[in-house]
């Protein structure tokens, strides 16, 4: 199926049996390839299962293979929707925020000094909400 090469998690996803795996080659890892032991390793078995959706096992190989089954593959599943959730809550938040500083009860005033860049210049603006 999809497959990229050339650094220390290239991959590789296959078809076996009913299973959807991918398959991790960490070879040229400098440490030991272990989800619960290393977070970057974590991090790209997740960042993978996001994208591509439907994968069912996971195996890291090096000098031995090191296989993760269904129910720990939905499980980082879970993880990395919970932390899309997160991140989709946080931009939201960030936003509402800076829209809640030229937000105030109906048809109050708000002042604020802007400096053109480079002029030196300032203006004051008044907004009103309607």
């Amino acid at each position: 199926m999809a497959e990229k090469r050339g650094d220390c998690f290239s991959y590789e996803m296959y078809k076996e049996g009913e299973d959807v795996v991918l398959r991790i080659d960490s070879e040229d890892c400098p440490f030991f390839p272990s989800i619960e032991d290393n977070a970057m390793c974590m991090s790209a078995v997740i960042g993978k299962l996001i994208e591509s959706p439907g994968i069912t096992r996971v195996v890291f190989a090096q000098k031995r293979d090191y296989e993760y089954d269904y129910e720990q593959v939905r499980m980082l599943e879970e993880i990395g929707k919970l932390r899309n959730q997160i991140i989709k809550q946080q931009v939201l938040l960030s936003m509402s925020s800076v829209a809640g500083m030229f937000q105030g009860p109906i048809g109050e005033s708000r002042t604020f000094r802007s400096t053109r860049k480079g002029t030196g210049a300032s203006t004051i603006r008044s907004l009103t909400r309607l």
